[in-house]
């Protein structure tokens, strides 16, 4: 269970803006509107920094959670006068400070986490969207798979699912159409519906996609803290990324 915030701790990281600081601890709360949170979590997997600053405030709240430190934290704010804007990042000093001075083990585990190769963080230093194909649409036949492609390609994700989807029922063992819509699934954050369909384009050993769905099924089994599954899986397809994540998940 996650603590609330108080305000005055929140402030170490003040290169975040409050709004969006509030955003991301109700996220992590899990206190967002369901809509609202899959949204979210969609646009934390499509940028880089917004990822970075929902991982600071996550290692925040779990090293003061394992700590117990919000209660004693309230009591030491409630001994500080308001001060001016001048003096407001020397208050935030002595707030960090004086947690620090609660225990050393603290800060310990808080730059573990902060250096551990966790799931969660190998998967976002490790995890892009395929860039797709060419959509030069030379063929009138592929027309509407290309036409998702370019939809792919300005991440409208849901409207190249819609063009796919029905090309997918009927060519259920397409390997270029599984792999797509399956890494669309990722980009979407929904590595549940992802799964599969990368699954699917792995059947057929001598598709173009299978190193690339190997690399994004091995994500997703970290991701789920399957990481001996996706050792043995980047063993079986070495690719070049392959090899650089086997190697962060060996450290």
């Amino acid at each position: 269970m996650l603590y609330p915030l108080n305000n005055n701790i929140l402030k170490t990281l003040d290169h975040i803006p409050q709004e969006l600081f509030e955003k991301i601890e109700a996220y992590l709360n899990h206190s967002l509107p369901a809509s609202e949170g899959e949204v979210f979590a969609a646009e934390i997997e499509r940028n880089p920094a917004l990822k970075q600053q929902v991982q600071e405030v996550q290692d925040l709240i779990t090293a003061v959670e394992m700590a117990s430190l919000n209660e004693k934290l309230d009591i030491f704010h409630q001994e500080l006068k308001p001060d001016s804007d001048k003096k407001s990042g020397f208050q935030n000093v002595k707030i960090f400070y004086w947690a620090a001075a609660c225990g050393v083990i603290v800060f310990g585990l808080y730059f573990f986490l902060q250096n551990s190769n966790s799931p969660e963080k190998l998967f976002a230093k490790h995890y892009s969207p395929d860039p797709g194909l060419p959509t030069t649409m030379s063929t009138v036949d592929n027309y509407t798979f290309y036409d998702g492609m370019v939809d792919y390609k300005l991440k409208k994700y849901q409207e190249a699912l819609e063009k796919w989807h029905p090309l997918l029922q009927q060519k259920p063992y397409n390997d270029t159409l599984n792999y797509f819509v399956g890494v669309t699934y990722l980009a979407l954050g929904d590595t549940e519906k992802a799964l599969p369909y990368i699954d699917a384009s792995l059947q057929t050993n001598e598709s173009i996609f299978k190193d690339d769905a190997a690399f994004y099924k091995a994500l997703i089994l970290i991701k789920n803290n399957e990481a001996e599954a996706a050792k043995k899986l980047l063993k079986e397809n070495p690719s070049e990324r392959a090899q650089t994540l086997l190697g962060d998940l060996k450290e």
